[in-house]
């Protein structure tokens, strides 16, 4: 088996929280910019558009943020538990 990267035993691989969100919501709003501007293009009204990519953001950040922060804990597991 191979691994791309190695873990050493008693290194602190997490990340902090904000880390982890800022990286989120910068990935968030670039989405969010591109579509908007794909959205615009097949027209219609830019308030109602922009305020459906708004929920749609805000919900995809916190089920990623959550969805990170699960795997940022797991990274810890890497000895049996007794």
């Amino acid at each position: 088996m191979e691994y791309d990267h190695l873990i050493i035993p008693g290194m602190n691989y997490r990340r902090s929280k904000e880390d982890i969100m800022k990286e989120v919501k910068t990935e968030a709003k670039e989405w969010h910019d591109k579509e908007l501007k794909a959205r615009l293009k097949t027209g219609g009204n830019k308030d109602e558009i922009n305020k459906k990519l708004d929920e749609v953001t805000k919900h995809w950040i916190e089920l990623e943020f959550q969805r990170r922060m699960n795997w940022n804990y797991e990274e810890e597991g890497t000895s049996p538990l007794d």
